[in-house]
């Protein structure tokens, strides 16, 4: 009866909170933190969508640093069968820097959250759009001026595309005093072709 009465006795001190659980918390560990830390997008590239991006590429996109799972294109970031989201960047970096911005181009469909230089400025879509100039409020935010230095010429040493050669990806050329980046291995497929944002990207004017 001794034994039942201290049984007793401590189990009715321990839910008035009088013994503290601490072999459960110590077992629990400490409570699980929700909390992201920021992370560094010095050299994260923003993510476009015109890019065909292979897994574990990096890209900066709507303030927040994401990594590739697989390889995709034109897939946003926000989805996560394709992208991790590695959480807020800390502020690092140029957010005015424009180097590799492509350009905005007519005729390219641009989706929410794509970033494109124009007029030596830098815009954000705001709602997917084809054929709508940066500038246009309605479909476009202006984050500000392009802080990095243009080159005297941007097309120095970039070779002219010719007919016979193969590009890869990210092969740059100059056509028709512009140049333009392949976004897509291609052979005989001029950069100005009406099919030639398929397979290259607008880089501006070589002047």
């Amino acid at each position: 009866m001794r034994f039942r009465f201290l049984v007793v006795a401590a189990a009715t001190a321990l839910a008035m909170g009088a013994i503290p659980p601490t072999a459960n918390a110590a077992a629990a560990g400490p409570a699980a933190s929700n909390t992201v830390s920021a992370v560094d997008c010095t050299y994260a590239a923003e993510w476009n969508s015109t890019t065909n991006y292979s897994a574990g590429n990096q890209v900066r996109w709507s303030n927040h640093l994401y990594q590739a799972r697989s390889a995709n294109r034109n897939i946003p970031p926000t989805n996560t069968t394709y992208w991790t989201d590695f959480g807020t960047c800390d502020g690092g970096g140029n957010p005015g820097n424009c180097t590799y911005l492509p350009y905005w181009v007519a005729n390219t469909t641009y989706t929410t959250g794509s970033q494109v230089q124009w007029n030596n400025r830098r815009y954000e879509a705001r709602a997917t759009n084809t054929n709508v100039q940066p500038g246009n409020t309605a479909y476009w935010t202006d984050l500000g001026t392009c802080t990095d230095p243009a080159p005297p010429n941007p097309c120095l040493n970039i070779p002219i595309w010719a007919n016979l050669v193969s590009y890869r990806i990210g092969d740059e050329v100059k056509w028709h005093e512009r140049r333009y980046r392949s976004i897509k291995n291609s052979i005989a497929i001029q950069p100005n072709m009406p099919w030639g944002p398929l397979y290259w990207a607008d880089y501006g004017s070589c002047q």
